[in-house]
């Protein structure tokens, strides 16, 4: 199996962490014994994600993996795509009452990972628990469809005169944005998780009062955060937020990845600006870059540049490409937010207790959302030594009267995947 345009970028970058941990907390310990059949189960569920990476001279691709998905009691980190997981892109890991959900990022965004997270936990709590409903979770008993395995970003390559007549905007005509090492005189460190816990009922309402969405609020708030931290700077923090392209392309059920990002400058004049004209900027931005005709162009866009780094001679040469390609980027983003959307699966969602979401953004800071079982639980990564910028984060929620818990700070607990074909 080849790996398609959607996903090429993420699995040719070299050096990143790429692997993703969902942390959830159940009602009580986990039984080893019932989530190793769930986990088997899952595995039927979704094969074309039971699968081993192989390479050629030319290029990475993938195979079928005989092997079991791998069922491990711990807590620390695992190494995917090594023997310590049979090979495969995805793992289960336990300990006391948390499963931990381990993905390979260059196979699967968010959305498909909470899907597969769907049918794993679906098995599971009705085992353990026997009180939990289907709703719209992939079982065994819903054949897979071709939506699922279909690359949406392909598809549209096929419209090859789109493609060419669509010139995306170049990094030399944004602004360079605030860097908090570089421009803040801030150290680098070892990367942490600071895990924030809100109630989401209130937050929601307090983002609703002021015309924004969850996800358009926290990326305001950090922004106001890092300039809060710095406001002699020159330059603007600048957020990228991720948003799930399915919906615009018409693919709802598509396994593969298909994010895009809109950039939001917070420059000096939005800055002057009060907090309700300042959410409803963010707001319009992000449903104007979010709208069907620039998502389809984006996607386009990005389909045309790939097509052109899949022709490159070996799989060094994409590498060397894509890693160009990414640090071209990074001087125009201060930090990254991505919110996946509400968990949609109630009859799991009462035996959660707590749920986060453990990535290493390519931003200094980045920061995953999930809002499950009446919280919204803000995973905030940072490698920077300096905290003012966590803890004014923090503060930016309480000054608007948002209850906040940290409930615990911990080193990464996902790897770099540096090798991709190790047996």
């Amino acid at each position: 199996m080849r790996i398609t345009i959607g996903d090429f970028t993420a699995v040719y970058c070299s050096g990143d962490y790429l692997g993703v941990r969902l942390c959830v907390r159940l009602d009580d310990t986990i039984d080893g014994q019932i989530l190793k059949v769930a986990t088997e189960k899952t595995a039927k569920q979704y094969p074309y994600f039971c699968v081993r990476f192989a390479q050629n001279d030319r290029e990475y691709y993938l195979e079928d993996n005989p092997l079991p998905v791998m069922t491990i009691n711990k807590a620390s980190s695992i190494r995917l795509l090594t023997k310590e997981v049979n090979y495969h892109v995805w793992a289960v890991c336990y300990k006391d009452d948390y499963i931990y959900f381990d993905v390979f990022h260059g196979l699967a965004d968010g959305n498909q990972m909470y899907r597969m997270l769907s049918t794993l936990l679906y098995y599971y709590m009705s085992e353990r628990y026997g009180d939990v409903e289907v709703q719209d979770i992939l079982t065994l008993e819903v054949p897979i469809s071709d939506e699922e395995t279909d690359d949406p970003i392909e598809k549209l390559f096929a419209d090859s005169a789109e493609c060419s007549s669509y010139s995306s905007k170049k990094p030399e005509e944004q602004h360079a944005a605030f860097k908090c090492v570089a421009d803040g005189g801030s150290e680098s460190g070892e990367h942490m998780f600071y895990d924030i816990a809100i109630p989401e009922a209130e937050f929601v309402r307090f983002a609703s009062e002021y015309g924004a969405t969850p996800g358009n609020m926290i990326t305001l708030l950090m922004a106001r955060a890092i300039a809060s931290v710095h406001p002699e700077c020159d330059k603007s923090p600048v957020g990228y937020y991720f948003i799930n392209c399915r919906p615009m392309l018409g693919v709802a059920k598509s396994s593969h990845n298909c994010i895009s990002m809109v950039r939001i400058e917070y420059s000096k004049d939005i800055q002057k600006l009060d907090f309700k004209e300042q959410c409803r900027l963010y707001r319009e931005l992000t449903r104007a870059e979010s709208s069907p005709e620039v998502v389809r162009k984006s996607m386009m866009g990005l389909a045309s540049k790939v097509n052109l780094l899949m022709k490159l001679p070996t799989v060094k040469d994409k590498e060397k490409a894509v890693d160009k390609l990414r640090a071209a980027g990074k001087p125009f983003s201060t930090y990254g937010v991505s919110y996946v959307g509400r968990w949609k699966y109630s009859s799991i969602e009462k035996h959660i207790r707590e749920f986060w979401t453990h990535v290493v953004g390519r931003s200094e800071i980045s920061i995953e959302i999930a809002a499950v079982a009446g919280n919204i639980f803000i995973s905030y990564q940072q490698g920077i030594k300096d905290e003012s910028y966590v803890y004014e984060f923090i503060n930016q929620l309480n000054n608007f009267g948002i209850p906040t818990m940290l409930v615990r700070k911990i080193p990464v607990d996902v790897e770099k995947i540096t090798e991709k074909v190790i047996f």
